[in-house]
């Protein structure tokens, strides 16, 4: 199991990371969160399949955190409590897969951001992230000191570039 808060996997408190953060920061918005992306079936279409039983075994497709989207822009958000440089491509693959999502054609039209929110800050993957285009916003709520007090003191620091 992860480190995390005893007892308690460090998935849960992402996902609680995530929940208040959007709670937060985007009330405006339509949100949907872990909204599957990609194609039915990315073989192709299958002749022994009715299109019921395809979006049923849609497990091929991926799932953002959440997508975020208001009357102007789509925004695709991935969170993580430490930074994590191998989401930043993870976002840029959602992108692409939601254009391609027949159960959102209706917002293809829209503009599509990429945002990363970590609750803590890192120099390193941030200045990579922004040259893939991706924003980066920092949100840490007060139970993120707590939950950092259970980590390792190396597990604590983020990368730096200097």
């Amino acid at each position: 199991m992860p480190r995390g808060k005893p007892g308690v996997p460090i998935r849960l408190n992402e996902t609680r990371l995530l929940s208040e953060y959007l709670a937060a920061r985007w009330t405006h918005a339509r949100i949907l969160i872990q909204p599957r992306v990609g194609l039915l079936n990315p073989e192709g279409e299958s002749k022994n399949v009715s299109w019921a039983e395809l979006r049923f075994m849609g497990i091929w497709r991926r799932y953002p955190d959440a997508v975020c989207i208001t009357p102007r822009r789509v925004t695709i958000i991935e969170t993580s409590l430490k930074p994590n440089p191998a989401k930043i491509s993870l976002l840029e693959l959602y992108r692409d897969l939601w254009l391609v999502t027949e159960d959102y054609a209706e917002f293809r039209s829209l503009p599509v951001d990429l945002l990363m929110v970590w609750s803590l800050p890192d120099t390193a993957t941030e200045a990579l992230a922004r040259r893939h285009g991706v924003a980066v916003e920092i949100f840490r709520p007060a139970w993120v000191d707590e939950w950092l007090q259970t980590l390792l003191p190396r597990e604590r620091r983020a990368a730096r570039i200097t």
